[in-house]
């Protein structure tokens, strides 16, 4: 088994931030179906979710930035 390259890894945060994003929109289409069916707890309890993976995924990309400023020459 090969050891990661660096562009392995990035490549990696970047397939899991989009999947994070993915399922952010999940719930965001299923909350917004509960909300139409005036079924707010639920709504609500998606509307958590999609607030989470939107955190999972930032934390990604400013991993993703993090790296690149450490190796972006001015």
């Amino acid at each position: 088994m090969t050891a990661k390259t660096p562009l392995d890894e990035q490549i990696e945060r970047f397939e899991k931030a989009a999947a994070e994003l993915e399922l952010a929109m999940k719930h965001a289409k299923t909350s917004a179906q509960h909300l139409r069916d005036k079924e707010m707890a639920r709504a609500w309890a998606h509307g958590f979710a999609i607030h989470g993976h939107m955190v999972r995924a930032k934390k990604l990309m400013d991993e993703i930035a993090d790296d690149h400023a450490t190796h972006a020459i001015p």
